[in-house]
């Protein structure tokens, strides 16, 4: 039995595979860790924010974190975050190893676009959420409550 493949079934061929992912396709990955949520232990120094408008008029933290090491792996490049940790505000120049996890957090509202251009008030923010150290040691596995 011979297939004869017309042009349209060879472009209909091609379209099905068109939405596969690629390498050069990019969305929004951790820094530090394998994935969102995964509790990691980060040894890091407090830093000057950079000086952008996110940075100095939406961030309540007085500092940045630099990221050195990840579970004890040195990082060839360290990492700059915004950080997040219930009431702490870490000393600018001060170095910890601490509990951590990435998170992302949308704000704004994500309209659907109804075909009138407009910018919408809507963002989201890749940080480090950071264990405060006061509390007691937490027991692992950890769990998500």
């Amino acid at each position: 039995m011979k297939i004869l493949i017309t042009p349209l079934l060879a472009l209909s061929i091609l379209t099905a595979y068109a939405d596969e992912p690629t390498p050069e396709k990019k969305g929004i990955s951790p820094a530090v860790s394998q994935q969102f949520g995964q509790v990691i232990e980060v040894k890091v120094v407090f830093v000057e924010k950079p000086n952008t408008y996110y940075a100095q008029n939406m961030v309540k933290a007085s500092c940045y974190v630099k990221i050195l090491e990840v579970n004890g792996k040195k990082l060839e490049q360290p990492v700059v975050l915004e950080y997040r940790c219930a009431d702490v505000d870490f000393k600018l120049g001060s170095q910890h190893t601490l509990t951590a996890y990435e998170d992302l957090q949308s704000s704004g509202v994500n309209r659907e676009w109804d075909g009138k251009i407009r910018q919408f008030n809507y963002g989201i923010s890749h940080f480090i959420r950071l264990r405060n150290p006061a509390l007691p040691k937490a027991k692992k596995p950890y769990t998500i409550e």
